[in-house]
């Protein structure tokens, strides 16, 4: 076999893992060789050769067969249910975070141009994150096997799940996922509140904690994408849960380290709202929801968990 073959065999088992090339090289040649003898005395070496390897055809293509891997984003089997839940969503989310952002802006005293401005810029972002989260989502899907027929199947017995293990609904994703995005929308939109007294204005939310709201837009941003690999492959898996509890950990912290620093909420804001609802002190307040909030983390973190290793064990 000459510089040829070997270059072609070379260029198919070099994108394959190493404990494959051997076996596929080998395989690669014999076919070769095959396709060679087969062509008879009157055609050359050189020439049968060429036409061997024109029909095995190119060889990013023939490597990719062996690999079982899509070269495609999203293939054609998962393709129309990326569509059909990026239109959806698409349908509901940008309105809802524009017309928040509208509204957020004309109740902080903005003009009605800055107001309109601030909500296409909204629903733009909006549409940029949906487009974005649903595409890696089915993305992620397509190269962990995820295939169409486990979406969209006629329904038997099978299908019941478990009482420990629900599957996530369709609906149910889709309520959460809007919910995801009109916060990470908000977020990016939104300014610091202000809070009003006795004619004396001051800002709700600390300098130094303001900042970190983008930490918070990550971290709904991973949970759209969690949502959007659970759909995708309905049902938890035990990297999904861990990822659960990851995205958790990354919403509670900075909250929970400038409220246990009574660096949250400006000392001023604190002042008035203790004044229109009577409780005082209010970061007695802060703690009772900091608590709520942590054990809500802790209980989706679990709940994750448990989730994984039921379906794990169903699969088995």
């Amino acid at each position: 076999m000459n510089a040829l073959s070997d270059r072609y065999v070379a260029a198919v088992t070099n994108q394959l893992p190493e404990a494959t090339r051997a076996d596929v090289a080998r395989e690669l040649r014999a076919t070769i060789e095959d396709t060679i003898e087969a062509k008879g005395p009157t055609v050359s070496r050189s020439e049968a050769e060429r036409t061997a390897l024109i029909e095995l055809g190119d060889p990013d293509l023939l490597a990719a067969s062996y690999r079982g891997r899509p070269l495609a984003l999203i293939g054609p089997e998962l393709y129309p249910k990326w569509v059909e839940l990026t239109k959806l969503l698409l349908v509901i989310i940008p309105p809802l975070a524009g017309g928040g952002a509208l509204i957020g802006q004309l109740l902080a005293e903005r003009s009605l141009g800055q107001a309109i401005s601030a909500s296409a810029l909204t629903i733009f972002w909006a549409i940029i994150h949906v487009v974005f989260w649903t595409t890696f989502g089915f993305a992620l899907a397509e190269r962990h096997g995820a295939r169409a027929a486990e979406l969209d199947q006629p329904w038997t017995p099978d299908n019941l799940p478990s009482i420990e293990d629900p599957l996530p609904s369709v609906s149910e994703s889709i309520g959460v996922l809007i919910g995801y995005g009109a916060g990470i929308a908000l977020l990016i939109a939104a300014i610091n509140p202000t809070l009003t007294a006795d004619g004396t204005s001051t800002l709700l939310i600390t300098a130094a904690a303001w900042p970190w709201r983008w930490l918070l837009v990550a971290a709904l941003g991973g949970s759209i994408l969690l949502e959007v690999v659970k759909l995708a492959r309905q049902r938890w898996t035990m990297p999904l849960a861990i990822f659960n509890c990851l995205l958790e950990v990354a919403f509670v912290a900075p909250i929970a380290w400038f409220a246990l620093r009574n660096q949250l909420i400006t000392t001023e804001a604190q002042a008035i709202i203790e004044q229109w609802i009577g409780w005082r002190p209010l970061t007695n307040g802060i703690m009772v929801g900091l608590v709520i909030l942590v054990a809500i983390a802790l209980w989706s973190c679990i709940a994750g968990v448990r989730k994984a290793r039921a379906a794990s064990g169903a699969s088995q």
